[in-house]
């Protein structure tokens, strides 16, 4: 039965069958489903909508009795979702993309427990976030529960600098610690990521090569001299994709395997670093929307928009005057395959250069190996078997190198 009711009464199993306000003033691709969260209540709150109608033989429903009886909630039997999938599916994943635009995915392995912080944490499940720690005005001190929360910790992106400042201050306390080889590394990683963040967020800036040059040297050098743990420079636990992790994971395996395959020349090496922590940059000028989405979900029309971004990023590099020519075979060729089956130009072994055989099956590791919405993460042996199978793509000894390079972190 279709019943209409006020929005207060709304409450979690209700099925939704229509507003009384237009399609096109509300946050939701359909007007009839199932609510499942009270983000879905507030969401329709916040849309100025006043009352809507229930069907109850798909969700519960309220019985009332006197005005002054309280009102009881009555479960159905059985509670049908007959929401099309995918409609739903993007009405989710739209709200959540915005929402996770404006955090920042930071390691909880920077936390010390007893330290302070003066910013907000967050917490990721699935494409549900909720604050774990709210800043109001007070210090919040690092305790059990947060150092032990599960899956992925973020931040707003209007405190990372904040963030930046504690990283200095944890950093400056625990630099003689035992362990300082891997939380040196951790600190490191973090700091690359706040910077290849701001590079990202404005790459046309006159100073995105030099702050990228800081960050391959810091990294390259680190490396070299064994102040930097390349294991902790990883990060392992991927439960979503963030352009700038992905970024940095791509500069650190390409750069061990560089090292591994006995490339020792400064100038190649640090070349190979700043095109794989570039490779992507072209990724910028495309929606979140289409990035954030496995290319499995895409259309074929945003299939090829993703695909520019191997030329956007070539594009945006040639500003610069200063960028060496070696830099640019990982931009052109991480995308590229052995057997000429890649993109953009389907360039085939003996056309390509080491740094795009590399920055290709580095990229493409990383990729298998992070989790999206809609698609589960790939365990490492798992995601090296896939790639195993596709040998007439990718470089065996390369292949072999990254085993070991893994199999040493």
């Amino acid at each position: 039965m279709r019943e209409k009711i006020p929005i207060e009464s709304l409450t979690l199993g209700m099925y939704v069958d229509g507003f009384d306000k237009s399609w096109f003033t509300t946050p939701f691709l359909k007007h009839k489903f199932l609510v499942k969260t009270t983000e879905q209540i507030e969401r329709l709150k916040n849309s100025g909508v006043k009352t809507l109608f229930i069907e109850t033989s798909k969700g519960i429903k309220i019985i009332s009795g006197d005005q002054d009886d309280e009102i009881n909630i009555v479960e159905q039997p059985q509670i049908i979702d007959d929401t099309p999938k995918d409609a739903k599916v993007k009405t989710d994943f739209k709200h959540y993309n915005e929402l996770k635009e404006t955090l920042f995915e930071i390691d909880r392995n920077v936390f010390t427990k007893g330290s302070k912080i003066d910013f907000e944490l967050t917490r990721k499940m699935g494409l549900e976030i909720e604050t774990i720690a709210p800043y109001e005005d007070t210090e919040i001190e690092i305790d059990e529960n947060i150092m032990s929360a599960k899956n992925e910790l973020l931040i707003r992106r209007k405190d990372i600098e904040k963030y930046r400042k504690y990283l200095e201050k944890i950093f400056n306390q625990r630099k003689n610690d035992e362990e300082s080889i891997n939380f040196n590394s951790t600190i490191v990683r973090e700091n690359s990521k706040i910077a290849i963040k701001e590079i990202f967020d404005d790459p046309r800036n006159s100073h995105t090569i030099d702050k990228s040059s800081k960050i391959v040297l810091q990294i390259l050098n680190g490396i070299l001299d064994n102040s930097l743990a390349v294991s902790s420079l990883l990060s392992v636990n991927k439960f979503d994709y963030y352009l700038y992790t992905h970024s940095v994971n791509v500069c650190v395996l390409s750069i061990g395997i560089a090292l591994n395959l006995g490339i020792k020349d400064t100038a190649a090496l640090f070349q190979l670093a700043m095109g794989a922590l570039l490779h992507d940059i072209g990724k910028s000028t495309i929606s979140s929307d289409i990035l954030n989405r496995p290319t499995s979900r895409l259309s074929e029309l945003e299939l090829s928009i993703f695909k520019q971004h191997v030329s956007e990023s070539e594009n945006l590099l040639r500003l610069f005057a200063d960028v060496p020519e070696g830099v640019f075979p990982a931009i052109t060729e991480h995308h590229e395959k052995l057997s000429g089956k890649g993109y953009p130009r389907g360039l085939k072994e003996n056309e390509l250069h080491i740094s795009g055989k590399i920055v290709a099956l580095v990229n493409y590791y990383d990729d298998l190996t992070t989790e999206r919405p809609y698609k589960k993460i790939v365990k490492p042996y798992e995601a090296l078997s896939m790639i195993q199978e596709q040998s007439d793509h990718y470089d065996k000894r390369i292949f072999s190198e990254l085993i070991k390079l893994l199999g040493r972190t």
